[in-house]
């Protein structure tokens, strides 16, 4: 593209074949100057040497890519057997050779542990950001830094079964309304989390048009607890439960998470209730980042007050500026 096209109204998804050397967000930001336009995303990062198709979405069409990001994707490479780089692909130094060259039936027989659910360690050249930057620039810097293995959320939330139920029809509704929960009465919800795998939320209390913002949402609450009693105990995140304990009591010392402080101060709740809502409190104002008045009420924020839990909350959250409520 030469020339700039200056028309607000492009909606609609445009398919652009990657070349090697650039990276999706470099693509995302020459559309958006190209066509003019503010609302651009794609749905799926390459790697800047990675070559093929990203589909980018434009204006109206960015709201459908929580419906595509997720789907299966195939991809074809070639590969060169006998070295291994630091990189993990073809661009990186030779660390190491070797004359083995394997049969297809030990080749098949490999690919049988990708099989399934696995935790994977990413290569250091790729396109995940450790605290707020790309593995691969890191990389490039000549900086050291480690990745740990990403399991499939997804699948452990589907293997155990977990329920999500929503109410609200009214925000002054509580939990008594749904059948399962008739003796368990909380206005925002709650996750059961070891004694049930299942949570539950007031819908009311979202931003979506027509609902009433409480400043909270529940649903995000209640899915952090859930991510902390169910993933993160199957897949022993040692490095989640090693910083997260340090953080809430560091907060409630130092007076830099007021939320906790005034709770505990002025309405009497148990430090140990605190500090098991810490996670879950600071996860909704990390998502929808609009209490600047707060030390922890916006990434920024949080980032700059507190540099420890920016990297420990961005290690498994996006770190991307996104619109919480588009209304």
């Amino acid at each position: 593209m030469d020339q700039k096209i200056k028309s607000p109204f492009i909606n609609g998804w445009l398919v652009v074949d990657k070349p090697s050397g650039i990276g999706s967000t470099d693509i995302v930001n020459i559309i958006k100057k190209k066509l003019g336009v503010k609302k651009v995303g794609h749905g799926g990062t390459l790697d800047p040497d990675a070559t093929g198709l990203l589909p980018v979405a434009i204006g109206e069409a960015t709201k459908t890519i929580r419906f595509t990001e997720n789907l299966l994707k195939t991809y074809e490479f070639t590969v060169s057997f006998g070295f291994a780089t630091d990189t993990d692909d073809a661009s990186g130094k030779i660390i190491g050779e070797s004359k083995k060259r394997p049969n297809t039936k030990e080749i098949r027989d490999s690919l049988q542990i990708f099989k399934g659910l696995i935790q994977q360690l990413p290569p250091k050249l790729s396109a995940l950001k450790v605290n707020g930057k790309r593995a691969y620039d890191l990389f490039h810097e000549g900086q050291e830094f480690q990745l740990s293995a990403r399991p499939d959320y997804h699948e452990i939330l589907k293997e155990n079964n977990v329920r999500a139920s929503l109410f609200g029809g009214d925000p002054d509704e509580d939990t008594c309304v749904l059948p399962e929960y008739t003796d368990h009465c909380e206005y925002g919800g709650f996750a059961m989390m070891s004694t049930d795998v299942s949570f539950t939320a007031n819908a009311s209390w979202l931003c979506y048009e027509g609902n009433v913002d409480l400043g909270g949402d529940p649903v995000i609450h209640e899915m952090a607890h859930t991510l902390n009693h169910i993933v993160f105990e199957q897949t022993n995140e040692l490095y989640f439960y090693e910083n997260i304990y340090k953080l809430a009591i560091d907060g409630l010392e130092t007076g830099k998470w007021e939320i906790g402080v005034y709770a505990i101060q002025e309405d009497g709740a148990p430090i140990n209730d605190m500090i098991g809502e810490f996670f879950a409190m600071n996860t909704e104002r990390y998502f929808q980042n609009d209490s600047p008045e707060n030390n922890y009420g916006t990434r920024e924020n949080i980032k700059n007050n507190n540099p420890e839990m920016y990297e420990l909350f961005s290690t498994y959250y996006p770190t991307e500026d996104w619109t919480y409520c588009d209304n």
